[in-house]
């Protein structure tokens, strides 16, 4: 577990529960808990006890066909399934990991800004740009490609695969919780999933905070609806964004003034001259498009309001941590209170600035709120400005760099602020600040898994 090493005593059998031996049971899960040292096998929707972990899943839905997703050997009634499976390496391309859509059945290779590799038997395969498969019309599909030409074809669980071409890959799309699973030696992106991801959950109410930066951006368009849902899917239940006005006055949500480095042309081409959001309509950002500079995939992604995203946060039960990028007017702040009180999101936001003075307004309008205080030199002019806006009904944040010291941090501590860090994607950080108690939130762009990385 992470890198902890729990012992398994010599002899450890993992028996069925009545639920594993249900009827239409496919599923399994194999687990182990590690209050009393034992093993089961339980059905995929048995609800497990405290102390338990899953060790592998096994997915039977074809007789003599089953696979086990485990990073470990295992035989299968005595024989090495690797031995007649084969095994296929997958190096992507710079658009990152395959991705299988749920809804569309379609296994996409994401090779588009350049291309990927097979690799099988030390050989490596030049992936053509643009490929993609679609999957069969059952449940479980194989996808296998033929070297001698690099084409691509996908198989029901029951048929075999010629002899002339080489399986790579395995998809389920499951009947419990509509859970899908693969089997393969690379990771796969699972889009339209409606069930949590396997990644370590981290509360909404943790006591250190995993803070999505613009969303899951490591992957998606940064601070786009796609970033946002495939972060509640990476166990974060706290998003960061920044608000910039079009020229008629809607809040979007976007980091430059500039859209040029985040969007293009609707034909994909880049963007020549330098373009202010200030200065295009609302209407008119139909006319460029906010995801295909990080993929095909994400082609017409647009670009996402503050309204939409106060609505998804609202649905997915998350918390919002929005930026103001510079002074805003009275009547802007008003618009941005008016939204989060039609949506009951009063207490799931916190407001942040580098210019504090900047929040003065929503303070007024909302002296209960949560104030996120951006930067600043730890001094004693630090302090006394903090103090300034502290009252006995809201909450301010010390929201610091990362790159600050563990004195410094601890100075804010002993203040009794509640600190957060950014930006941090990597774990030594993470561990540097752990034992400070009044650090609370981690902010990171999706690098890393705040949890997993705080119990290392």
């Amino acid at each position: 577990m992470g890198t902890k090493v729990i012992s398994i005593p010599n002899g450890t059998i993992a028996y069925p529960t009545a639920g594993a031996m249900g009827d239409n049971i496919h599923t399994l899960r194999v687990v182990y808990n590690v209050y009393n040292s034992t093993a089961q096998v339980a059905a995929w929707n048995e609800l497990l006890p405290p102390n338990t972990v899953v060790i592998c899943l096994i997915v039977s839905n074809f007789p003599g066909h089953p696979f086990i997703t485990g990073g470990f050997p295992y035989t299968i009634d005595g024989s090495d399934p690797n031995l007649i499976r084969s095994n296929v390496d997958y190096i992507p391309s710079k658009d990152g990991i395959p991705t299988f859509d749920v809804g569309t059945k379609i296994l996409d290779l994401n090779c588009y800004i350049d291309q990927g590799f097979l690799v099988y038997k030390g050989k490596s395969y030049l992936v053509p740009r643009g490929a993609k498969i679609v999957a069969s019309r059952y449940s479980t599909t194989k996808f296998a490609f033929r070297p001698s030409d690099m084409t691509f074809y996908a198989y029901e669980w029951a048929q075999d695969i010629p002899g002339d071409q080489v399986g790579f890959l395995s998809i389920r799309i499951g009947n419990y919780n509509n859970e899908t699973v693969t089997t393969g030696t690379f990771p796969v992106d699972i889009i339209g999933q409606s069930f949590k991801s396997n990644a370590t959950d981290n509360p909404i109410d943790a006591k250190v905070k995993g803070i999505n930066h613009r969303g899951f951006n490591t992957i998606a368009p940064e601070e786009s609806r796609s970033a946002y849902l495939l972060s509640k899917r990476n166990g974060y239940h706290h998003w960061e964004g920044d608000i910039n006005w079009t020229k008629d006055n809607v809040p979007m949500m976007i980091h430059d003034l500039t859209i040029n480095r985040t969007a293009r042309n609707l034909d994909g081409s880049k963007i020549s001259v330098n373009t202010n959001i200030t200065d295009i309509l609302y209407q008119d950002l139909a006319n460029f498009d906010f995801g295909i500079a990080r993929g095909e995939r994400f082609k017409g992604e647009p670009l996402l309001t503050f309204e939409d995203l106060v609505k998804l946060a609202r649905y997915n039960d998350t918390f919002l941590h929005i930026e103001f990028k510079y002074e805003f007017t009275q009547e802007q702040v008003q618009t941005l209170h008016n939204i989060v009180v039609k949506y009951n999101m009063l207490d799931r936001i916190g407001w942040q600035a580098f210019g504090w003075d900047w929040l003065k307004p929503m303070m007024e309008l909302e002296p209960n709120g949560q104030y996120e205080l951006l930067g600043g030199d730890v001094t004693d002019d630090y302090f006394t400005k903090m103090a300034a806006l502290k009252t006995n009904a809201n909450t301010i944040i010390a929201s610091q760099n990362a790159a600050l010291s563990v004195e410094d941090v601890q100075k804010i501590a002993d203040k009794g602020y509640p600190i957060y860090l950014w930006t941090v994607d990597d774990g030594d950080t993470v561990r540097k600040f752990r034992d400070i108690g009044m650090v609370e939130g981690i902010m990171t762009n999706g690098a890393i898994n705040v949890t997993d990385e705080l119990t290392k």
